[in-house]
């Protein structure tokens, strides 16, 4: 089916029925380029591939100054499982407020007792994932 279309797509026209068959065209004429080529495993392809990245910002950061744990959490490195800064972030938010709580003298006691049980990682993604990009006060809020 590869050689068929890569030969003639206007005839096997199979690359219609895929859901986004423009991008199938595009990868199954790429597959046909480097098949047909002299060397296939020389041919450089130029096909574009979209990958949604873990909190971009971060990830820039993270490489930028060699953060190992920054970047297993926005999975530039290599773990067992998926990193999620969000939650990372959210349990360390969590820790200072039980921190307050537990401390009589902490002038945040009031406000870390309120905010206790509402700390969730949706509530943290946001300003996380925005916070790299100079989010404001009433943009974090």
């Amino acid at each position: 089916m590869i050689y068929a279309i890569g030969k003639d797509p206007l005839k096997n026209r199979e690359w219609i029925k895929n859901e986004d068959c423009w991008q199938s065209l595009g990868a199954i004429l790429e597959l046909y380029d480097a098949l047909t080529s002299p060397s296939p495993v020389d041919f450089i392809s130029h096909l574009h591939v979209h990958q949604d990245g873990s909190c971009n910002g971060l990830q820039h950061y993270a490489a930028l100054g060699r953060d190992m744990e920054g970047a297993y959490q926005v999975n530039l490195g290599v773990t067992d499982r998926p990193g999620d800064v969000y939650t990372h972030v959210a349990k360390m938010v969590i820790k200072m407020l039980e921190e307050a709580i537990s401390n009589p003298n902490d002038p945040n006691r009031e406000m870390a007792v309120k905010l206790k049980d509402n700390i969730k990682r949706k509530t943290i993604k946001q300003t996380v994932m925005t916070s790299v990009y100079g989010v404001t006060f009433i943009g974090a809020r």
